[in-house]
């Protein structure tokens, strides 16, 4: 999650995610990122103060400078709500927590680092031949993660 840093400024992709008042394509800043509880800052235009979660950050927002246009807005499933199959894939999601969350704790540090070395190398070698661009993307949030981990 490099990217998301204390002084970038991103745009929503949605209404109120968190019933944070912030609406589609409204301009924010963020203000803190805390790696270690998952929990972000961020400020809106009227200088009002909000929090999210690190993790689900890019399935609200997309970073100012890559713009916004026809074909850069995520696909909306029947219910409304975004798709994101790299970050918060919806069969990944049924339980309480999310599986990456359970597998981490189930694992010894060395076991779940091998883990996501393994799914980095999976979609590394997958990417041509399955979905593109997508097998790129998971493969650099496992990357993330994994960096994270050792850091």
């Amino acid at each position: 999650m490099s990217k998301i840093k204390a002084g970038s400024e991103w745009k929503a992709l949605m209404d109120e995610p968190w019933s944070s008042g912030v609406y589609l394509d409204e301009q924010v800043l963020v203000t803190d990122v805390d790696t270690k509880t998952g929990v972000l800052t961020f400020k809106d235009g009227r200088n009002e103060l909000w929090s999210g979660s690190l993790w689900k950050w890019e399935k609200y927002f997309a970073p100012v400078e890559q713009g916004l246009g026809f074909f850069d807005y995520p696909d909306i499933d029947d219910t409304g709500n975004i798709v994101d199959n790299v970050n918060s894939p919806s069969h990944y999601g049924q339980g309480k927590i999310e599986a990456i969350e359970y597998i981490s704790d189930f694992l010894t540090p060395e076991e779940y680092q091998g883990y996501l070395r393994g799914n980095i190398a999976k979609y590394l070698h997958r990417w041509p031949y399955k979905n593109g661009i997508e097998d790129l993307k998971k493969a650099q949030w496992y990357l993330e993660r994994l960096i994270q981990e050792v850091e």
